[in-house]
């Protein structure tokens, strides 16, 4: 039951995506067919091509916006960084002589 249901939500999927029309009902005979060897592949492929797709665009949305998101993760740096400087006393200058001095 379980697998007549992935295979029909998969049919759903597929269908949606251009390889069909969503109107067209899906059969039992349909929903128990399994997939062949080229159309894994096939499917392999289109999630790869995505996935690329979606990587490259999230690359320039980043690139575009760099300053943004370093200005965005610095800031908290920054903060903790003036809070530490008010809050600790100054420390004393060191003599750079001193460490030769033995």
């Amino acid at each position: 039951m379980l697998r007549v249901s992935i295979t029909a939500l998969g049919r759903l999927f597929r269908s949606r995506n251009g390889r069909g029309h969503a109107s067209e009902p899906v059969t039992e005979e349909e929903m128990e067919q399994e997939m062949g060897f080229f159309e894994h592949l096939e499917e392999l492929r289109q999630t790869i091509v995505r996935c690329i797709l979606a990587f490259t665009l999230a690359m320039i949305g980043a690139f575009c916006f760099s300053k943004q998101i370093f200005a965005f993760m610095r800031q908290p740096l920054e903060t903790a960084a003036e809070r530490e400087s008010l809050l600790a006393p100054p420390a004393p200058a060191a003599d750079p002589l001193a460490t030769f001095a033995d």
